[in-house]
């Protein structure tokens, strides 16, 4: 009853071979208006080879003659076809179809009355390759059969709605037919009349009775289930063994049955209980035959009374959907055939019923037809037809006939690797030189116009395939094989499609589904599948562009992946695809390497690029253009390629591009640049930065500058050089890019030689026409004028120009950087120099010192130099240059030179000033008011400069003004001190205050002078001098004893003895003076001559010596007398112990005004006047004031006594001496002279 499928499996091929039937197959399909070499290539190419060889049989030989016959070609034509064959290992190698359009139009009807034969007579779903291997039974899908179904072999009935599709299904069949085999619908009808005459087919139904799951039962023990198969046109019931006590039954039962049409068929399967009792009464071992003989009838009887209540359920499924391979599924058992139908389960989700189980089965079906033509080819041709009027179809839905097909191919791109066409190999560099996007315009309508084809038909283009394979008994594997014949070879179909109907293929080849003569066409298909890959990566932007991402990224993904998958599985590495001594890396690198060499050779052969008759700028404009080029093609490599060949093939097409691309580059630009700008005959133009060269001429057409040829091939370069910065270092050295920057060299000093000789020329035409009227531009809070801002336009372009040259070497770059920024510098000192020039003879035609010297144009032109040193001081940050790191002293040097220039412009100013200050001052000191100084002069001319200088220059004017007039100051106190009294020197000193203040404290918005910056040398000498001036003799010579008393307070002061005395003042009113004693006294070595120094050395003999008292000044204490001691004699160390009382108290006005006791120590001489040893001042105000209880707590004094030195050396005296009208001053100096010509 059961057989294996193994049996099952048809023969492959007909007596006269699959190549030879295949090719005449696709000879007479082929309409002529639609040759091409597209399908000649679905044929084997080894045809014409083993004809010649003697490697056919001779019925394979015999069917080459009458395919000879047929086609019409000799001897010759094969010999021709041959040496195509040779012409490369893509060429065409079969014959052309031309000479043979007559015959092949006859033979047309004959398979189309075939596929109609299979049509009207089968009913079968449509299904793709892909769905067909999914449901093949073979070993490597056995583990997912018990799992799975397919989703069109479900249904057991045919409702309304289905019989209505399936009408419409019929209707799109006669139309696929019509357009694919090009026949119109009255040639259509009457091979459906010559069909119908013709035997109906023998169609043969294989069941697989497998399992049973869950099924219903109140004992499990007593549970036999069996199986009834039945189906629809057979009269036929077969029969399972029961399996004993389980409700999950296995058979694994196989039957087959001969059905008149898989029409409005069915298979019912009813799943019964057997009961046992007979082999029980068997067991309890009756005798006698003739009683065993009754039960059993009585059994029998029973049986049919009882088959009701042993019927499980039942399956039905409709036959109309079964294909030609197996197909396994679960179906739900019903109660009973009137119940609705079951459905089959989900495999990945499969649930059984839990009413009464689930049953799993496998149909297979196989026709026996009278078909005019057998073997496989005859379907390669069918599904060839189909998949060219699919795709037409596709292209053109409304309007479409039989002269659009042809027409809607080439649109598509629907060809085969046909190597005769030449316009595949355009490269985008002759196609679209202004894109420079890597893709030739022919080249964009592949993708971007279309989307791949997937590998799916029409549900009637499928379904006609499935009925007439079925019809031809074609092996799923063999359809497989069809499928891949076909496809492989197109290049608009989709990768992903190939990939996964190659591993099918793979799995197929491991499992040894495929004859000797099939495993031929698999290697030959293979090999070249695999040649055609190559092809396209050798025209890589053809096939996969980089206009088109995301599809073309799909498309190369798949591709590599499918070299990859061949080379590695060993059920195709073992054809060897690929050559042994190659790798798919080696192929790859190898085919890209190519590309890339062919994209070069068009790049530069493109409009005359490389003709050695171009002249230097021409060569460099196709520099340019070719360096744009590359940076195009590696920005896709890098954008799209790089990745998915790293990740498919491990190959960096970006290392292999850039090695190659930047290494040609190189050789042609590196000559071209050097002799662009090696010395000429005269030798290279210089520059001197101090000496511009006003009449040289430079060529700027070859400098380095902004937007010419030479600049965008240096900006290309760098950009190609960015590019492959991550790249391996011995990458980039082999490139040779890496110093592009010195081939330009030469290009940055034309440029700059060509810049600053026109900005000189410039600078100084726009000094010579600038009014220095404002403009929109402002420096902090004052204007500028238009020749500033010409000059640091200058600035601007040179620093913009270095930013955007981006120096790549920084050592190099900071030497260049220092020549442009000692330029720039040298370029602000000729500004400072041209626009003090112009000023000075402005200023040299205002004589009269009465008018304002200086207007807002000429403060606006110092403003300008003023902001060009500012610009300059910042240029090294501007060109880069590492301002921590070190100063640079060419813009310190530079700047400095300015600054000096204006304050020598402000001296110049100022001494046209100094007579009108002159006046004012004296005018000032003489009224003491300073309304003459301050209100008329320096108020009107301070307030101009202030609204019209930047900071800097004002607080130049401030400082020099104010310099000058301390200078007037010092020359009206030297010229009035001895002529003057001290009341006109106070209203002197009350003028220079308000001066100062004035200086120091702006009554504008702006601040005044720094007031540190205000108190020089000379203002400070100034206001001692005056304060000293101002004051009254008295006062004058108290001051010189306080500066006497600060100078015995110095520890090294002067000592010729020291004196110890004890003073005080009391509550009662009196200054009590008592001097205790002296010591350490030195004798005077010479009375008459004066000494600077006075030597504390002892004279020998102890001197007689006394004290005398005084309070100073003695006009402050008119009603005191001065004291004295009594003569101590001969002692070194005297001791007096005297006391006085002055009647005087702490709080007089001689006290508080700054009185002092003078202590004066005397030598006294019998013949000659005294000698005074020395002086001892103690300030009146640093007395205390005791209660006369409390005296005793008043401390002992010890004082210093000497002599005063120079008179110079006092600032009081100096000032004494100037009062020589004054008779208490010069009394004073007298008596102070005698004192210093004492030496001790």
């Amino acid at each position: 009853m059961g057989q294996t499928y193994s049996a099952m499996r048809g023969s492959q091929s007909a007596v006269l071979g699959d190549v030879v039937v295949g090719l005449e197959a696709l000879a007479m399909l082929e309409s002529p208006e639609e040759h091409s070499s597209t399908v000649v290539r679905m044929a084997s190419p080894q045809i014409s080879g083993l004809l010649r060889k003697g490697q056919l049989s001779p019925s394979a030989k015999g069917g080459i003659g009458g395919l000879r016959q047929v086609l019409g070609v000799t001897e010759e034509d094969e010999e021709e076809d041959e040496a195509g064959e040779r012409e490369g290992p893509f060429s065409s190698p079969a014959p052309s179809l031309r000479r043979i359009q007559q015959k092949r139009r006859v033979e047309i009807p004959d398979q189309l009355a075939d596929v109609v034969y299979s049509v009207l007579h089968l009913r079968l779903p449509p299904e793709g390759p892909l769905q067909l291997a999914s449901s093949f039974p073979s070993s490597s899908f056995s583990s997912n059969s018990s799992s799975s179904s397919s989703s069109h072999s479900s249904s057991s009935t045919e409702t309304p709605a289905a019989k209505e599709a399936a009408s419409v299904c019929k209707e799109a069949q006669r139309k696929v037919l019509r357009e694919a085999f090009e026949v119109d619908e009255q040639t259509l009808t009457e091979v459906e009349s010559e069909v119908l005459a013709r035997e109906a087919p023998k169609v043969t139904l294989y069941i697989d009775v497998f399992e049973a799951k869950d099924l219903k039962s109140k004992s499990k023990e007593n549970s036999h289930p069996y199986c009834l198969v039945s189906a629809t046109g057979s009269s036929e019931v077969f029969k399972t063994r029961a399996i004993t006590g389980t409700v999950n039954p296995v058979w694994n039962s196989h039957f087959e049955v001969d059905i008149p049409s898989l029409n409005e068929a069915k298979l019912t399967v009813e799943i019964r209980h057997e009961p046992q009792e007979t082999s029980a009464e068997m067991r309890n071992g009756v005798p006698d035959f003739k009683e065993i003989k009754c039960r059993a009838q009585d059994i029998a009887a029973n049986m049919r009374m009882k088959r009701a209540k042993n019927l499980f359920g039942t399956v039905v499924v409709s036959l109309e959907d079964v294909k030609d391979q197996v197909t396994e599924s679960w179906h739900n058992i019903v109660k009973n055939k009137e119940e609705e139908l079951n459905q089959s389960a989900a495999r990945e989700s499969f649930r059984s019923t839990k009413k009464r189980g689930s049953l799993r089965i496998g149909l297979r079906v196989s026709a026996v037809a009278q078909l005019d033509h057998l073997g496989p080819h005859w379907y390669d041709a069918l599904l060839h037809k189909l998949m060219y009027q699919h795709l037409g179809f596709l292209d053109s839905l409304d309007g479409f006939g039989r002269t659009s097909i042809r027409h809607s191919r080439r649109r598509k791109g629907i060809r085969c690797s046909n190597r005769s066409s030449k316009s595949n190999s355009t490269m985008s560099s002759s196609s679209s030189e202004s894109s420079g996007s890597g893709s030739s315009v022919e080249n964009e309508v592949l993708w971007p116009s279309v989307s791949p084809w997937p590998g799916t038909l029409s549900n009637a283009s499928l379904s006609i395939l499935k009925q007439y394979g079925t019809m031809l008994n074609i092996t799923p594997q063999s359809i497989i094989l069809s499928w891949w014949k076909v496809t492989s070879r197109l290049t608009i179909v989709d990768q992903s499609f190939l990939i996964q109907l190659l591993a099918i293929l793979q799995r197929h080849i491991a499992e040894g589904n495929y004859s000797n003569e099939e495993m031929q066409e698999v290697r030959s298909t293979l090999r070249m599948w695999a040649s055609l890959q190559e092809e396209k990566l050798v025209y890589l932007n053809n096939f996969y562009p980089a206009t088109s991402r995301v599809i073309s990224c799909q498309q190369l993904t798949h591709t590599l992946r499918g070299l990859k998958e061949v080379d590695s599985k060993p059920e195709t590495k073992s054809l060897q695809i690929i050559p042994k001594d190659m790798s798919v890396v080696e192929l790859v690198s190898n085919a890209l390497m190519t590309f890339t060499k062919n994209w070069w050779e068009n790049a530069i052969r493109n409009r005359g690029r490389n003709s050695p008759e171009a002249s230097e700028e021409q060569q460099l404009v196709a520099a340019v253009a070719v360096a744009q080029e590359i940076i195009s093609f590696l920005r896709d490599v890098c954008d799209f390629y790089q990745d998915v060949f790293i990740r498919e093939s491990q190959v960096s097409f970006l290392r292999l591009s850039y090695t190659l691309l930047t290494y040609e580059l190189s050789a042609r630009v590196r000559p071209l640049m050097i002799k662009m700008y090696e010395p000429k005959e005269h030798g290279q133009i210089g520059y001197d930065a101090g000496e511009g060269n006003e009449t040289a001429e430079i060529n700027s057409s070859t400098a380095l500058q902004v937007s010419n040829p030479v600049w965008q091939l240096y900006k290309r370069l760098e950009t190609i050089v960015e590019i492959g910065e991550n790249l391996p270092e011995e990458v980039q050295l082999q490139s040779d890019l890496l110093g592009y920057h010195q081939w330009f060299v030469g290009g940055v000093i034309r440029w700059k030689e060509h810049v600053f000789q026109q900005s000189r020329t410039m600078i100084a035409k726009e000094v010579q026409k600038d009014e220095f009227q404002s403009s929109s531009k402002s420096y902090g809070s004052a204007s500028i004028s238009s020749s500033a801002i010409e000059l640091t336009y200058v600035f601007r372009i040179v620093t913009t120009y270095w930013q955007k040259l981006a120096w790549p070497d920084e050592a190099g770059g900071n030497g260049i950087a220092n020549q442009l920024l000692q330029q720039c510098c040298s370029l602000g000192e000729l500004y400072t120099k041209l626009v003090i020039t112009k000023l000075e003879v402005i200023l040299q035609e205002k004589t009269d010192p009465k008018l304002m010297l200086l207007s807002a144009e000429t403060c606006r032109a110092l403003n300008n130099i003023e902001y060009v040193c500012g610009e300059i001081k910042e240029l090294p940050g501007r060109f880069a240059l590492d301002i921590e790191r070190g100063k640079y002293p060419v813009v310190t040097n530079r700047t400095l030179k300015m600054e000096a220039s204006i304050k020598k412009f402000i001296d110049i100013v100022i001494k046209k000033l100094r007579q009108t200050l002159n006046q004012a001052v004296m005018e000032s000191c003489e009224m003491v008011n300073e309304t003459p100084l301050l209100k008329k002069v320096l108020d009107q001319y301070l307030s101009l400069l202030d609204s019209c200088l930047t900071r800097p220059n004002f607080e130049r004017f401030l400082q020099k003004i104010w310099s000058v007039l301390v200078a007037i100051f010092v020359s009206i106190v030297e010229s009035n001190c001895d002529k003057k009294n001290a009341e006109f020197f106070n209203g002197v000193f009350t003028i220079l205050e308000r001066t100062w203040h004035f200086f120091t404290h702006s009554s504008t918005d702006s601040q005044g002078l720094d007031p540190q910056l205000a108190r020089t040398e000379e203002y400070q000498k100034l206001l001692a001098t005056l304060e000293n001036l101002k004051m009254p003799t008295e006062a004058l010579i108290a001051k010189y004893y306080r500066e006497r008393f600060e100078e015995q307070s110095q520890p090294i002061a002067s000592l010729t003895a020291r004196l110890v005395v004890l003073a005080y003042f009391t509550t009662t009113g009196n200054l009590t003076v008592e001097v205790l004693m002296a010591n350490d006294i030195v004798k005077p070595k010479n009375y008459h001559e004066p000494t600077h120094v006075l030597p504390l050395v002892s004279s020998g003999k102890a001197p007689d010596t006394y004290v005398q008292v005084k309070l100073v000044p003695g006009e402050w204490f008119p009603n005191v007398r001065n004291q004295k001691t009594k003569i101590q004699k001969k002692s070194e160390s005297p001791v007096y112990k005297e006391s006085f009382e002055f009647l005087i108290s702490h709080t007089d006005t001689g006290t508080k005004s700054g009185g002092h006791l003078l202590f004066v120590l005397k030598m006294a001489h019998r013949v000659q006047a005294d000698c005074i040893v020395g002086e001892a001042i103690l300030p009146l105000e640093e007395l205390p004031c005791v209660e006369p209880s409390a005296v005793r707590s008043v401390t002992t004094k010890y004082l210093t006594v000497n002599l005063a030195r120079e008179e110079n050396e006092y600032t009081a005296l100096k000032a004494l001496q100037y009062r020589i009208w004054d008779k208490k001053a010069v009394s004073f100096l007298k008596e102070g002279k005698k004192k210093r010509k004492i030496k001790l």
